[in-house]
């Protein structure tokens, strides 16, 4: 009997063991049952443990900061997103004083590049009418510098998306076109209001080619977004002095596609939106698809400067007790909108996920200026010195 409390004293000392211990107790955790990805490189076999609800006990002060535990990780460690500072060695945040700042994702809404937390070539959305009896193709062929539409129609419909504006065909540019808007409330007589969506190709440049140049590409993470500039420049003015107490845990910024919609030349209904991964999933999954969306200090092709980033759609969804959809009270909801890692879908603008105010889960344009609040993961083996993890006596870090 001695054995066993000698034991669970010194087990109960790691953050990993704490949320451990509160999921095998049901302390407002739990443990994830799923696919994950927390490492580059795909190791660690630690289970996965997760806070929910509204007062889990997560509070923790770490780096003269308050944070509140998300989860652990598969190699150990235990992911935490900023909560403001301390007062008196308390932690009882809300609102905007849980948040750095507040920030845009992006310079734009005109590109499906702009979803990135880095980004390279960019396609910038246009519209505009078309030249009545102009041609419309499913597929294009390029020689010579000139596009010749094939499977010409002069309808447009879901399987005829290029267009070279006139009705000859052929043209130096093309249009690609993925969405049509269409406002009742500007009827006049029998015709509603229509905004036409494209993005302009040249040089032999195909649709497929500009997805992948814009979602895929090995070379596709060349830019910061205004962001992750944003995070990285706090990160140094705040935690570069603590960044051995970090580990190399995945940021996962999902651009997977589950609903290419008008994007598709073979076919795509161009009223629809196109839908990226988070937006379809209504349960979390931590696997992150695409090796240029597993942001990390040891990825070279999605190379982060700092072990630091956003946490994303998914891993807020553990910590609700409903739909990510509805308003809900848990510890996450802070009254305030605030961004997340994860892209959401694009019409006539990008999208990228945010918490919004009531605590429900949505999309809202990447040019507006929401809160921003950082996520790190601590070592495995990290330890507390003492607190209980309540907002007024947080867990306190042992940095020796």
């Amino acid at each position: 009997m001695n054995k066993d409390m000698t034991l669970y004293a010194q087990w109960k000392q790691t953050l990993y063991g704490v949320v451990k211990y509160d999921a095998e107790v049901g302390n407002y955790a739990a443990e994830y049952i799923g696919e994950v990805t927390d490492t580059y490189d795909e190791q660690g076999n630690e289970n996965i443990y997760y806070y929910k609800g509204e007062n889990p006990n997560n509070n923790l002060i770490f780096g003269g900061f308050c944070w509140q535990m998300v989860r652990t990780t598969a190699t150990g460690g235990v992911k935490m997103i900023y909560n403001g500072t301390p007062t008196d060695g308390t932690c009882n945040n809300s609102g905007t004083d849980t948040q750095i700042g507040t920030s845009r994702i992006n310079i734009s809404y005109t590109s499906l590049a702009h979803i990135g937390y880095m980004y390279n070539k960019e396609y910038n959305i246009k519209s505009g009418s078309i030249t009545s009896g102009s041609l419309y193709g499913k597929g294009v062929k390029y020689k010579s510098g000139t596009y010749t539409l094939t499977g010409t129609s002069t309808t447009k419909d879901a399987n005829h998306h290029y267009s070279c504006n006139n009705d000859s065909g052929t043209c130096s540019k093309v249009r690609y076109y993925y969405y049509y808007y269409y406002d009742n409330s500007y009827n006049i007589g029998n015709n509603s209001y229509t905004t036409q969506y494209y993005i302009e190709l040249s040089g032999g440049t195909n649709v497929q080619t500009a997805l992948n140049e814009m979602l895929k590409n090995n070379n596709l993470n060349k830019n910061n977004s205004v962001i992750k500039k944003y995070i990285d420049n706090w990160y140094a003015s705040n935690m570069i002095n603590f960044t051995n107490y970090f580990e190399d845990v995945i940021f996962c910024n999902d651009r997977s596609i589950s609903n290419l919609s008008g994007w598709n030349p073979s076919g795509g209904i161009l009223s629809n939106y196109l839908n990226f991964g988070a937006y379809s999933r209504t349960s979390s999954n931590l696997k992150c698809k695409n090796i240029t969306d597993k942001f990390s200090m040891s990825n070279n092709k999605a190379k982060l400067t700092y072990p630091v980033g956003l946490l994303t759609m998914d891993e807020v969804l553990l910590a609700k007790t409903i739909s990510k959809d509805l308003a809900d009270d848990y510890y996450l909801n802070i009254g305030y909108s605030y961004w997340l890692g994860s892209p959401y879908r694009q019409m006539y603008l990008t999208s990228e996920y945010r918490v919004f105010p009531d605590g429900s889960l949505n999309g809202y344009s990447d040019y507006e200026n929401y809160g921003v609040r950082p996520a790190v993961s601590l070592k495995s083996g990290t330890i507390y010195s003492e607190g209980d993890g309540s907002k007024d006596n947080p867990y306190i870090i042992n940095l020796q």
